[in-house]
């Protein structure tokens, strides 16, 4: 098997050719369709949290997320009508979720108990 080189990328070798419509690759040994595995909730729930966590736009102390069968709802207070748009539009991305229910409320942050 030989691999095909240009000046700025590699194609693939010869004896493997891709099957765009059934997501599989000929030439090589048990080529049978992989299953597809749904995330769960509790994997929607902790990324979302972590990409919430790390986003600049969006301070998300106080943020609550809740996840049930795919459909995620988001509860708490944000700053700016923009920050709401934002927490939706980067958790409407994860793989596995089927709805944003958006309950974030726009106002002053919620001051943190001492």
């Amino acid at each position: 098997m030989t691999d095909r080189y240009d000046d700025d990328h590699v194609t693939q070798p010869d004896d493997v050719e891709v099957n765009a419509n059934m997501g599989t690759l000929s030439g090589f040994p048990d080529q049978g369709n992989v299953p597809h595995i749904e995330p769960t909730d509790s994997w929607i729930h902790q990324e979302a949290l972590t990409l919430l966590k790390h986003d600049p736009l969006i301070e998300h102390d106080g943020l609550q997320v809740s996840v049930t069968d795919g459909v995620v709802t988001l509860r708490g207070v944000v700053r700016h009508p923009n920050e709401r748009a934002a927490a939706e539009d980067r958790i409407k991305l994860l793989a596995g979720v089927k709805r944003v229910q958006n309950e974030l409320k726009i106002g002053p942050p919620l001051k943190k108990e001492e």
